[in-house]
């Protein structure tokens, strides 16, 4: 045996040993860097990409062609019921059906074991029970009691589908019902994914393989644990959008771009973004600039005549506290957007957006203009939550994002290079795309069991049967969440005198406000009451 293999081997058992690593680590729920959780993007690029090398160079293609190619084929045909399905293909459906357990389980674990947080479950589950319960689509969490229950649709998010949802809600009055619901929509996107991908994609390219791209982003599992937000569904109707669109069929097209617009306002500008590239790719201009106006348009008189909750300064801190104080400011120093992006935090946002899907969005084309409004919202604001993968606002445009890779590796498959070398470039970007995803689900389970485990979930629960359902109740996390189910609640309350009849929920040592005693304490929180006598 020659130096030469004696060397080839050595690097494939290597290379082996690094991608079992990789994904070990990744199973396991990663390790903790600077006390989080997880591989960091650094690492993550450095080692999976590695894993095209292993996958592409050392093993001829062989591995890539059993576990991507072969594995993906069985089963889709297998699914179709053409096939058997064979070991690559039983590895897929394994891993599969773990992961779609866990999707649902998981989100419920993290409530459960009191994890979820008052931004966005406790509000938004408020706003749904006091509609369903009829009190309106109002909320009392983010005011005070000097103050009427706070008009949520038009003062604080233009959220439409929240109307639906409470009758939903009236019939099964439980958290869960979100959750699971949220859930659900995520997954129902690959629906739509998977008909573009079977019905539009060269034969060469396995249709699953697209739907895994977007099971490979890590926002969409953070999304999902991450309590509930309307950004969720937004995927499930845009890839529906996209879809008819590509069938040519223009009624359906409207319907799920108005759909998109119905749940936020910034929805708005993603709808005005999508009917501005499909007016443009059918050359008509003139509607695509209009669609793109009243998107947008909508989206900025709501920021300045309705919004009353969230100040522009929480979010663009460069801009001032309102419209009117921005447009000066922009006007003496018009570079004031550029500078902010070249910040550290949005300029690290741009190029992990940069690597999903392995890159191959920026093939997309003329599509790729549908993803720039909403990405620069986030990129562009002193918020760090918007310019992070980890919270909601990214999934506002992985519609466009996602559809854009789609065109990007119809592009691939027109290059005039070999069906090997374009089978390599898939393979780099599979790898990259994979270097997205963060197994949130067994991070949060082994929080559950180390930290928040059963114990603790009773000792809360048992905390929690001494607060009235009718009491006015003000309360702070962990446990706010799991006290949005009445009408009177309220969050970050900064009062001069309560309501009678209140329940304080604070840490355990707090100073009580004149006229509370303790009714119970325990698990480092108590329960403090006003009521003539102790409930």
């Amino acid at each position: 045996m020659n130096g030469t293999i004696k060397l080839k081997i050595l690097a494939e058992n290597f290379l082996n040993f690094l991608c079992s690593f990789c994904f070990l680590t990744y199973t396991l729920g990663g390790y903790s860097i600077d006390g989080d959780h997880g591989l960091s993007y650094i690492t993550d690029l450095f080692n999976l990409t590695s894993i095209c090398v292993f996958l592409g160079f050392a093993f001829g293609l062989d591995l890539g062609q059993i576990f991507i190619f072969q594995g993906f084929n069985n089963f889709q045909t297998f699914l179709q019921k053409k096939e058997k399905l064979k070991l690559p293909g039983m590895f897929i459906l394994i891993c599969l059906s773990l992961f779609l357990m866990s999707f649902y389980i998981v989100p419920i674990i993290r409530h459960h074991s009191f994890s979820s947080y008052f931004w966005d479950l406790a509000v938004m589950e408020q706003v749904i029970w006091r509609r369903a319960f009829g009190y309106g689509l109002t909320s009392t969490a983010i005011t005070n009691q000097f103050n009427p229950p706070l008009d949520f649709l038009w003062n604080q998010h233009l959220n439409f589908w929240l109307i639906p949802i409470s009758f939903l809600y009236r019939l099964f009055p439980h958290t869960e019902t979100l959750l699971i619901l949220q859930s659900t929509a995520l997954l129902l996107a690959f629906v739509p994914l998977w008909k573009i991908s079977r019905e539009f994609l060269p034969r060469w390219i396995p249709p699953i393989l697209f739907p895994a791209f977007f099971w490979m982003w890590n926002t969409i599992h953070k999304n999902n644990v991450w309590d509930i937000h309307e950004a969720c569904y937004l995927p499930l109707f845009s890839f529906w959008a996209y879809y008819f669109f590509l069938k040519r069929k223009w009624l359906y097209v409207g319907l799920f771009t108005l759909v998109i617009a119905l749940f936020k306002e910034d929805a708005w500008v993603l709808a005005g973004a999508m009917a501005f590239y499909f007016f443009s790719a059918n050359k008509k201009f003139f509607l695509a600039v209009f669609a793109f106006l009243v998107g947008f348009g909508i989206f900025v008189v709501y920021g300045i005549l309705c919004d009353k909750v969230i100040p522009l300064s929480d979010r663009y801190a460069y801009l001032g506290n309102s419209f009117s104080e921005a447009l000066p400011i922009i006007s003496h120093n018009p570079f004031v957007f550029f500078q902010h992006l070249v910040t550290p935090g949005p300029l690290l946002f741009l190029v992990k957006v940069l690597t999903v899907t392995g890159g191959l969005w920026l093939l997309g084309g003329w599509a790729i203009i549908a993803i720039i409004p909403n990405l620069f919202e986030c990129a562009l604001s002193t918020n760090p939550g918007m310019y992070s993968f980890d919270y909601h606002y990214a999934i506002a445009f992985s519609g466009p994002l996602f559809f854009s890779a789609f065109m990007g590796l119809n592009k691939l498959d027109s290059l005039k290079i070999s069906i090997n070398k374009k089978k390599m470039i898939l393979y780099g970007a599979t790898a990259i795309a994979l270097s997205q995803l963060f197994y949130s689900e067994p991070v949060q389970i082994k929080n559950y069991l180390q930290s928040k485990g059963w114990k603790t979930r009773q000792c809360y629960l048992a905390l929690l049967n001494h607060v009235p359902v009718d009491a006015t109740v003000y309360s702070q996390d962990p446990l706010v969440s799991h006290l949005s189910s009445r009408p009177l609640l309220f969050f970050n309350y900064n009062v001069k005198s309560y309501l009678p009849n209140s329940i304080i929920v604070e840490p355990a040592g707090t100073t009580l406000p004149p006229g509370f005693f303790v009714v119970q304490q325990a698990c480092g929180q108590m329960i403090a009451s006003n009521f003539r006598q102790s409930p």
